[in-house]
């Protein structure tokens, strides 16, 4: 039986290089599922996930805080 990874096994190598302020997605979906799928798969990539349930929230987000990249 093999052991249980270390949660930092699950880090893209990618996102090892990306430096703190160039980890942050938004996540714009009206799907439940997606949005939890979305948040949990890019968490375990390294990078830091804001979830908006519609445009007017993602609106609201864009005007507070800075993105690296929207998926909706």
């Amino acid at each position: 039986m093999n052991p249980a990874p270390d949660k930092l096994s699950h880090v893209h190598p990618a996102a090892n290089s990306l430096n703190e302020s160039a980890r942050r997605i938004l996540v714009a979906d009206d799907a439940p599922d997606m949005r939890a799928i979305c948040h949990r798969m890019l968490g375990m990539a390294g990078y830091t996930v804001t979830l908006a349930t519609d445009g007017e929230e993602a609106w609201t987000a864009l005007t507070v805080e800075t993105f690296d990249l929207l998926l909706t």
